[in-house]
C-alpha cells in the first residue's frame, strides 16, 4: 500500500534492506523490540519483494567484521 500510494503521489522510492543478523540488528535496535521479534521480522524478510517493487530496492550487507 505504502509503496503504492508513493509513487501515485510522484515520489522517488527507495527500499533499503540491511543483511546482518538478527542479533545485531537486536543489540543495535533503540526501540527496545525484543530478540525474538527481530528473529520473527528477519525470517519474514527472507521473502523476495513483489515483483514490480524489485527495482526500488537496495540491499545493504552488513560486515559484521568492521561493526
Amino acid at each position: 500500500f505504502y509503496v503504492d500510494l508513493a509513487l501515485c503521489l510522484g515520489h522517488q522510492l527507495e527500499i533499503v534492506t540491511f543483511k546482518c543478523p538478527p542479533e545485531y540488528g537486536a543489540a543495535r535496535n533503540i526501540h527496545g523490540v525484543p530478540l525474538a521479534a527481530c528473529k520473527r521480522m528477519a525470517e519474514a524478510l527472507k521473502q523476495p519483494l513483489p515483483k514490480r517493487w524489485r527495482q526500488y530496492e537496495r540491499v545493504i550487507e552488513v560486515n559484521m567484521e568492521a561493526a
